[in-house]
């Protein structure tokens, strides 16, 4: 008896303890502007974390693009180069003088779902549109 009753507590504690496993690695990773562009792509991503140091590692679940200050814009970008990526921008405030400069990419050889939360500057350059789209059109 004590052996089933064992048995059935250490089944629900482990069934308990499911669900927070699985919340903990839906975790995204944040980063943060402030300290340099960010580039995604399927098999690398280069950005930073809220103290400045360097991120290099992949996350599937997607990450957030942010700053610690939107009302300061920034001079940065965000470039998705390949794979397909989740990413949501959140409370940035990007601006560019330079010509040749953008705020947001998506190359062609990337798909991505880019979701928008809180206030959010994307402005652009002199020439450069402030968001750049390449799409994958059919032959």
């Amino acid at each position: 008896m004590r052996k089933i009753f064992l048995t059935v507590m250490v089944a629900c504690i482990i069934m308990a303890s499911l669900p927070f496993a699985s919340a903990a690695a839906e975790e995204k990773t944040v980063f943060y502007l402030d300290y340099g562009d960010v580039t995604i792509a399927e098999d690398s991503v280069s950005g930073f974390d809220e103290n400045g140091n360097l991120i290099a590692e992949v996350n599937l679940c997607g990450y957030i693009v942010t700053q610690h200050d939107s009302s300061e814009a920034l001079a940065r970008s965000i470039k998705i180069t390949s794979g397909f990526q989740k990413v949501e921008i959140k409370d940035i405030n990007i601006s560019h003088s330079d010509e040749n400069s953008y705020a947001l990419a998506v190359m062609n050889t990337a798909s991505a779902v880019i979701t928008l939360s809180g206030e959010n500057h994307l402005l652009p350059a002199y020439i450069v549109p402030a968001l750049i789209l390449r799409l994958k059109l059919p032959l």
